[in-house]
């Protein structure tokens, strides 16, 4: 099982899909991404590269509590909830084919269940331009552009479109310095592993070679990360979700951005 995954695009794209009426708006969130199947007593999960992935107890119990026998559901573990966006299948029924629309409408039934919290589809030009300054202004992660009539694709299928507020990274644990506690992180550049800066971590925290999610206020001239902050460890991504292709310029840097490597 692997899930569909967004398309990014910079923020000065929003405007096509705020006055498009194809597409609702979703805040984004960005915690470790979970592809929930239940079949009876028995539940089974996939992170977001496809893998057998573990489901926290607490999740576990709340969804073997619901009264719905089999379904499959898409999201994020965040801290002691489940941020949930998506249904795939429900009472042996495949919902892949339906317009997400729908398959969003039906997936309500599930806010029954106070550890799943369904994301709201927010639609129309005037909802869709309130509600993404709204979030803006409140720090959120960014917004997420759901195409209403699309069916479930799964891999990075180019229907659904996130702009992220907030410049974050997933990148690699390097060389870790317990004196200092401080770590050197890691990107892929061209298939070659390359250091793009250091961040304090406490002492034990990271080990060398897990994923971490950073936060940077942004990239400078020579592609490293200006005070990137430790955020949390991914165990849903790999070498392949590193690449150095994820920068993001701002100030007197923007320009870098436009131009060829």
């Amino acid at each position: 099982m692997r899930p569909e995954l967004l398309t990014k695009v910079s923020e000065h794209r929003a405007g096509p899909f705020i006055v498009d009426h194809r597409y609702g708006l979703q805040e984004k969130r960005d915690g470790e991404r979970l592809l929930v199947k239940r079949r009876g007593p028995s539940l089974q999960a996939w992170n977001k590269s496809g893998i057998k992935g573990r489901i926290p107890k607490w999740l576990a119990s709340a969804l073997l509590s619901l009264n719905v026998n089999s379904f499959t559901i898409d999201g994020e573990v965040e801290n002691s909830q489940f941020a949930c966006w998506d249904l795939l299948e429900a009472e042996e029924s495949d919902l892949r084919s339906y317009p997400y629309e729908q398959r969003h409408s039906i997936l309500k039934v599930f806010r029954a269940c106070p550890a799943v919290h369904v994301l709201p589809l927010w639609e129309g030009e005037a909802e869709k331009t309130a509600k993404l300054f709204e979030l803006l202004a409140d720090g959120a992660e960014g917004v997420v552009f759901k195409n209403k009539n699309a069916s479930y694709q799964s891999g990075r299928a180019g229907q659904h479109f996130a702009i992220k507020f907030v410049k974050s990274a997933t990148v690699q644990v390097g060389k870790v310095d317990p004196h200092r506690d401080r770590v050197s992180i890691l990107m892929l550049d061209r298939g070659v592993w390359r250091e793009v800066g250091g961040m304090k971590v406490p002492n034990g925290k990271l080990r060398g070679g897990e994923f971490v999610e950073v936060k940077y206020l942004t990239a400078s001239a020579n592609r490293r990360l200006v005070q990137p902050r430790f955020k949390m460890i991914r165990t849903d991504v790999g070498p392949g979700d590193c690449s150095i292709d994820q920068l993001q310029f701002s100030g007197r840097f923007a320009s870098i951005a436009r131009s060829p490597r």
